[in-house]
């Protein structure tokens, strides 16, 4: 890891760019918001149980631009959404596993 990333600042020195537009380039490359299992786990449990397909319909418009930092129609995307695995998925069997 440290020999990672001395190679990752002598490769930025050796650039010289604007920092803030090797930070916009990286940010286009990197979704800030990946679907996990957790996730959809909440999004069809509340279908299936509830038949309400909220959820679904706010992953489904949040994954469109996952890009994106602010979402239309998306009520706090950041507290809902970016974050790790919650603690009531991280032991269940198909859930936890790559989340």
């Amino acid at each position: 890891w440290i020999s990672w990333i001395h190679r990752y600042y002598r490769k930025i020195a050796q650039e010289s760019r604007d920092p803030k537009e090797r930070i916009a380039e990286m940010n286009q490359a990197n979704p800030k918001y990946i679907l996990r299992n957790w996730m959809t786990t909440l999004a069809y449990t509340k279908a299936t149980k509830d038949h309400d397909y909220s959820l679904v319909s706010e992953l489904y418009h949040l994954l469109q631009n996952p890009y994106d930092e602010s979402h239309s129609g998306v009520s706090d995307p950041e507290e809902r959404w970016f974050l790790r695995t919650p603690e009531w998925a991280q032991n269940m069997p198909g859930v936890s596993f790559m989340s």
